[in-house]
């Protein structure tokens, strides 16, 4: 896959991975990993894009944004809600880690 697609599969990967953090509530440790693979084909790989990302999305409607849960940030830095969780995805989305994206000047 080129960097564009990898990070795409990187992205649906975290969507589904904070869908499962969110759904599980107040927690001490995330929940169990579900082994995931992402598609090769471009149209799959698109389509599980659009997939991951409604879970995501539904699963913070549903919660509500003071929704505590188990969070990968410091402890005892807030917020450790779906909030939290919304506002961290939204900064992976804009800004990219790939070795290959570009650097601000």
């Amino acid at each position: 896959m080129t960097d564009s697609l990898d990070h795409s599969a990187l992205l649906q990967l975290i969507d589904e991975r904070s869908a499962a953090i969110v759904a599980a509530g107040p927690a001490e440790a995330p929940p169990a990993k579900e082994a995931a693979e992402a598609p090769r084909e471009l149209d799959a790989l698109l389509a599980w894009y659009d997939d991951s990302h409604e879970l995501l999305l539904r699963t913070l409607r549903e919660a509500g944004p003071e929704r505590e849960c188990w969070t990968w940030w410091s402890a005892g830095v807030p917020p450790a809600n779906a909030r939290g969780v919304a506002r961290r995805r939204v900064h992976e989305v804009l800004v990219p880690t790939t070795p290959n994206s570009p650097q601000a000047p």
